[in-house]
């Protein structure tokens, strides 16, 4: 059996009150019904009702159940765990209810409708001597799918149990379970003793279950399988695509295997086929962004950068703006890897390596088509960033996208792949910058005015102080967790003269987004503060989108080398990235602005036999910490744009749960008491020897 233990994701309460629970379940005809009325209903009855009153699937609703009762959930069941012959096969199927015998020898009764008295009464003639009841709630479907003959095999016999057909229900159970959560993605992770299970639902990740290793690398082969991949090949990462049918709806599912230090892990990405591009606006652009950069985007020529982190949407907005393109009085030419979706009227292509239809050809031959658009998909080395600015000095308007966190960076981005000053402000027409922040259910946010610490927290987003607020609460519509999807903020960097003016003689990209804001430019923290405003975000959520700003010393951070070199120096930062695997020695993560300070704390931990990454602010730490994971975070509480203390908050929002130990030079008790109250492991002010630091940093790691 998986068991989902984890305490329910987000702030609230983990499901609605007990008497609008019970309300569904007994149709809402009584304002508060009795528990005679859910004593008599089947599992049946229980699961439509619900379902007909709030729209819930029924894996949400055994989620309810469990939740109303303070029971475990299990999201699945491994039927090599359930004890055959305990319960009559008759009973078990009609009251959707098995057993499995718990490593300390008592038995769980894993069951779908737990409000069934009469059931739970037959149920304690089964309980292990000298134990007590232990119930379980799961969907219907994962018992029903027990009693299902499968290669031949009776149902629940050994034979069944260890049949391949149970690794097909696994798989096919988890993308169900996917799709109906809204995932984006399923992660499949192996750890020491067992592999992980979990989905990503509106940018955040949850655990989903555990599963026992051998099982998991069963499973990731039946996905490999799915896709055409080579299933004895575990060392080498690897992509691959299938398109399913997930409850009758088409699924193109991606897939994306890297090996780690405890074997493969395997990344499916769920993504309807051939979607209808949305509008810009539904991303959740203004009307004026729109406006500006369909205008932009219909010249002769010149170049546009869709820019943001990794899984930002940066693809979906350029969709976006190609539908809005005149298609028929212009040449639209796309090159993809992969189409993801189709726009009408538009020539698109897309690269096929193993038939040695390389990107690099398509892109040549693109040329060749006469095009007014040209989009060329993502710049990631020199090559690709030549070959954009060709293109746009040449006669055509050509749309990439970028990896970077602002449109600003972006400058910088594109000045370490070997663009000259000159050449961006001759070639690009403008800088899209975007980020995604969740928004707040509509069916469950509270209002109240706003507060003075929560302006104090939004004052430098700019603009004026919101009247009202929204905040989350939780309902069974969004979870428990009081958000319900996601929208994108937005900043467009015009390459005006003036611009251009700045970009060409060297002005630094923070720099520039200071000289942007100083004549009020609608910049991404203020559109974050508009989105406040409008109810639709969470005040607390929205300083975020100002973590993602460059700090001033973005461009002195990047130049410098892992040694601590002055800037100027060529070489590459350091920096891991999502598929870097930490060596088994202790992992720390040092945030400071100062670069002295970073170099001394790098010579002393390394030469201790530390593993060590580096940060100059806290947005490029939370970039970091949210993808590899640290033994300790080392961090500063004096940082330009999030302090130390607000780092740790947003960490926390983030589930990093690395514990934090800070280093300043603020000698005021009160704030090292607001540093440990936020859950700080540690305080250490500065100046401090070596002998202090490596003392207390053992400490923090022997009290994880």
């Amino acid at each position: 059996m998986l068991r989902e233990n984890d305490p329910p994701a987000g702030p609230g309460a983990a499901c609605p009150s007990f008497v609008e629970f019970v309300r569904g379940l007994a149709g809402g005809s009584s304002p508060e019904p009795s528990w005679d009325a859910l004593r008599s209903l089947g599992p049946e009855e229980l699961y439509g009702r619900i379902a007909g009153t709030l729209g819930l699937p029924a894996g949400r609703i055994a989620q309810l159940a469990a939740a109303v009762l303070r029971l475990d959930y299990a999201p699945l069941i491994l039927p090599q765990r359930v004890e055959v012959g305990i319960l009559p096969p008759a009973f078990s199927r009609s009251n959707r209810v098995v057993s499995m015998l718990e490593a300390d020898g008592s038995r769980t009764f894993i069951l779908s409708n737990p409000f069934n008295a009469e059931l739970l009464t037959i149920l304690n003639r089964y309980v292990v001597k000298g134990t007590s009841l232990r119930l379980c709630v799961t969907d219907p479907e994962n018992i029903d799918a027990l009693f299902q003959p499968l290669a031949g095999a009776g149902p629940l016999t050994r034979t069944s149990a260890e049949d391949a057909g149970q690794i097909v229900f696994l798989a096919d159970r988890l993308l169900r379970i996917a799709a109906e959560e809204g995932a984006s993605d399923l992660h499949i992770e192996p750890k020491e003793s067992e592999a992980v299970v979990r989905l990503r639902v509106d940018g955040g990740l949850r655990r989903l279950a555990a599963l026992p290793k051998e099982l998991s690398r069963r499973l990731i082969s039946r996905f490999k399988a799915l896709a055409e991949m080579d299933t004895t090949e575990h060392r080498r990462p690897a992509d691959g695509a299938v398109k399913l049918d997930i409850d009758g709806k088409p699924v193109v599912v991606r897939l994306a295997t890297t090996c780690t230090p405890y074997g493969q892990s395997l990344t499916l990405r769920l993504l309807k086929p051939w979607p209808k591009a949305r509008g810009l606006t539904d991303l959740g652009m203004t009307e004026c962004q729109a406006e500006r950069i369909v205008w932009l985007a219909g010249q002769r020529s010149g170049m546009i950068l869709i820019a943001g982190q990794v899984g930002s949407g940066k693809t979906t907005t350029t969709y976006a703006l190609l539908s809005q393109l005149d298609c028929v009085s212009n040449s639209v030419i796309t090159v993809e890897d992969p189409i993801e979706y189709r726009i009408e009227g538009a020539n698109q292509q897309q690269v096929n390596e193993a038939a040695g239809v390389t990107f690099e050809s398509l892109l040549k031959s693109s040329v060749r088509q006469d095009p007014d658009v040209l989009f060329m998909g993502e710049v990631r080395d020199p090559q690709s960033a030549k070959m954009a600015v060709d293109f746009a000095s040449t006669g055509h308007m050509t749309l990439c996208t970028l990896h970077t966190s602002s449109a600003t960076s972006a400058i910088l981005r594109l000045d370490r792949l070997g663009l000259s000053r000159a050449t961006m402000a001759d070639s690009i027409s403008c800088i899209v910058g975007q980020r995604l922040i969740k928004k707040l259910c509509p069916h469950c946010r509270r209002l109240s005015p706003s507060s003075p610490q929560e302006w104090e927290a939004l004052r430098r987003l700019g603009g004026e102080q919101p009247v009202e607020v929204a905040h989350p609460v939780g309902c069974p519509r969004c979870r428990g967790t009081g958000y319900l999807g996601r929208e994108g903020v937005f900043e467009i960097l015009h390459f005006s003269p003036e611009t251009s003016a700045w970009v060409r003689s060297g002005v630094p990209g923070a720099d520039i987004r200071r000289r942007l804001l100083g004549r009020g430019e609608f910049l991404m923290p203020r559109h974050g503060l508009e989105k406040v405003r409008a109810l639709t975000c969470a005040p607390e959520d929205v300083p975020e989108i100002y973590a993602a700003q460059p700090a001033e010393g973005e461009e002195r951070w990047a130049a410098e080398t892992l040694s601590g070199g002055a800037a100027g120096n060529a070489a590459e930062p350091f920096r891991l990235d999502e598929n870097t695997a930490l060596p088994e020695r202790e992992s720390i993560l040092v945030v400071d602005d100062d670069p002295e300070a970073r170099t001394f704390l790098q010579r002393v931990l390394e030469r201790s036999g530390y593993e060590l990454a580096m940060a100059a602010d806290a947005a490029q730490a939370l970039d970091i910490a949210s993808r590899n994971s640290f033994s300790l975070i080392l961090s500063d509480v004096m940082m330009p744009g999030l302090d130390g203390f607000q780092f740790l908050e947003m960490a926390r929002r983030r589930r990093i749960e690395a514990p934090i130990l800070f280093l300043s030079a603020k000698t005021d008790a009160a704030d090292e008491n607001r540093g440990l109250e936020l859950g700080a492991v540690d305080y250490i002010r500065k100046p401090f020897n070596k002998e202090t630091l490596l003392r207390r940093v053992q400490n923090a790691l022997r009290g994880r």
